[in-house]
């Protein structure tokens, strides 16, 4: 569950919001985190859930969810308030 609300953060973010490439793609987080996975694990089975979970480094896995918090809020302090707006729930 850790792992897919920092990718739902990281891609939502970076991508939509600020039009730029993820947290996951930079900084070697692919081998600190020991994992190929890239989707934010909405349709991996029941195998493909535990392989992730045991093979994950879960230190790393909270450094990444930091990193991807961290962006969000700058990308959040550097919005307009029209693109606020827009981004906003209605």
């Amino acid at each position: 569950m850790f792992w897919h609300i920092a990718r739902i953060e990281d891609i939502t973010m970076n991508i939509l919001v600020a039009g730029g490439s993820q947290i996951l793609h930079q900084g070697g987080w692919y081998d600190r985190l020991c994992v190929i996975a890239q989707d934010t694990g909405n349709a991996m089975d029941l195998t493909a859930i535990i392989e992730l979970s045991t093979r994950i480094d879960l230190t790393a896995l909270r450094q990444y969810r930091s990193a991807v918090g961290l962006s969000t809020r700058q990308i959040v302090q550097q919005l307009t308030s029209s693109e606020l707006e827009r981004w906003s729930i209605q």
